[in-house]
């Protein structure tokens, strides 16, 4: 949990003001906050970071079950190597 420095935890409406203010300084497209873990979880996936590991960055307790349904893609390239495997 993010705290300012006197040891009080940063609200949540605090974290969405100041991403909002770091997007617009940094002139990128905005994008829901929660569309961004998405991304990154689809990210660390795509990178072959394990889905427990994943699921566990997420606050996930199932181990990465939701990990795996929601946030792993297959990639066409990866489908055509597999069958270069099988000949």
């Amino acid at each position: 949990m993010l705290k300012h420095g006197d040891g009080r935890a940063v609200a949540p409406r605090t974290l969405n003001d100041w991403r909002k203010e770091a997007v617009r300084y940094a002139d990128v497209d905005h994008r829901k906050l929660h569309a961004t873990r998405h991304t990154a979880a689809s990210r660390l996936i795509a990178v072959r970071e394990t889905t427990s590991a994943v699921a566990a960055w997420l606050g996930h307790a199932d181990g990465g079950t939701l990990v795996l349904r929601t946030y792993a893609r297959t990639d066409a390239s990866e489908v055509d190597a597999l069958a270069a495997l099988l000949g």
